[in-house]
């Protein structure tokens, strides 16, 4: 097994294995190879963007990467993204790329701690534990349809739309 930084050209590879990841349990999710690239390319290509990619001959067996982010007087990273592919799991490939990845943050760009998001259902949230992530104490998750914003916003706001839907006070 090969672990490297990810390059651009890696992208469509990136996307088959997200696909082949999230696909099967426990994620089940419809991915399908366009909707993936369409997810993975813009992450890819932004200046903040890390990540590095297991190999296993020249198939990709393992990713993980995201975004640096300054934070006053330090960065963070977040973790993004991260599967081994399902066969794989659980022979420290998770463990190596995680590794991997967090000594180049360190060494390249300064970085002091990273997070991600997940399920806590999942068994990705276990893995995650055993390298000593975890649950904030302080923050929280939160999400409202698109649709819903729109009307409390519209409900609650200082700011009303006239005939045209211009803004107005």
């Amino acid at each position: 097994m090969k672990i490297r930084i990810i390059e651009v050209d890696d992208e469509k590879n990136l996307a088959k294995l997200f696909v082949t990841c999230f696909s099967a349990p426990p994620w089940n999710e419809a991915w399908t190879l366009p909707t993936a690239l369409s997810r993975i390319r813009p992450m890819v290509r932004t200046e903040s963007f890390c990540g590095v990619i297991a190999l296993r001959e020249d198939e990709a067996a393992g990713m993980a990467f995201g975004q640096i982010e300054q934070w006053t007087d330090s960065c963070h990273f977040l973790l993004q993204e991260m599967c081994v592919v399902p066969d794989l799991q659980g022979q420290g490939i998770g463990t190596a790329m995680l590794g991997t990845l967090g000594k180049q943050l360190k060494e390249n760009a300064g970085v002091t701690s990273m997070y991600l998001l997940t399920d806590e259902t999942a068994p990705a949230a276990k893995f995650y534990g055993k390298l000593h992530f975890a649950r904030s104490q302080t923050k929280i998750l939160m999400g409202s349809p698109i649709n819903r914003i729109i009307e409390a916003a519209a409900h609650n706001s200082l700011l009303n739309t006239d005939a045209q839907g211009r803004w107005s006070t």
